[in-house]
């Protein structure tokens, strides 16, 4: 995306000014991104045993960094954050934040790879969920397709796909 914008052969008027606008898109992932790009880093996962409020807003953090990295089509960094979201999850043998998984339903395409993790996630829950496995709120979950209905699609069509595996 960038690379086109400011070529010289782009009719983009960015070319011509040096200067690209992204209104829509959250000013602390553009500058997490660009902390990427310059020094390979991205926010560290401290391990298992992070504490609940630390892992709200590293995930947070991280889902911004993946919709930025998606919408802009850097799979790389794509790719890299969502390593590190699985690497929380069961590190700590957590699923995503409910309030997450609403958050991503509306800031994304219907075809988000996030989104599919979340729908796959759910779908882990629902079928080998082990004991002592971390969820915010069983009974918000269980309400979460009837307010996002996509995400409730997601998942029956994952666990229609995948019911033998699943099983």
């Amino acid at each position: 995306f960038f690379q086109k914008a400011f070529s010289n052969d782009s009719n983009f008027k960015e070319a011509a000014e040096g200067i690209v606008y992204l209104p829509e898109d959250d000013p602390t992932a553009f500058e997490r991104i660009i902390n990427w790009l310059y020094r390979d880093q991205l926010p560290t996962y401290p391990g298992k045993g992070i504490k609940v409020g630390l892992r709200l807003k590293l995930e947070k953090t991280l889902i911004d960094i993946f919709l930025f990295a998606e919408k802009y089509c850097i799979e790389v960094l794509a790719n890299k954050v969502m390593d590190l979201l699985q690497d929380i999850h069961f590190g700590d043998n957590t699923i995503p934040y409910f309030v997450h998984v609403k958050f991503v339903y509306s800031n994304s395409h219907d075809k988000s790879k996030l989104r599919l993790y979340l729908a796959a996630t759910a779908c882990y829950l629902f079928s080998f969920a082990k004991e002592g496995i971390e969820i915010e709120n069983t009974r918000s979950y269980s309400k979460l397709p009837r307010e996002v209905p996509d995400y409730g699609a997601d998942v029956t069509e994952i666990q229609y796909e995948l019911g033998f595996m699943i099983k």
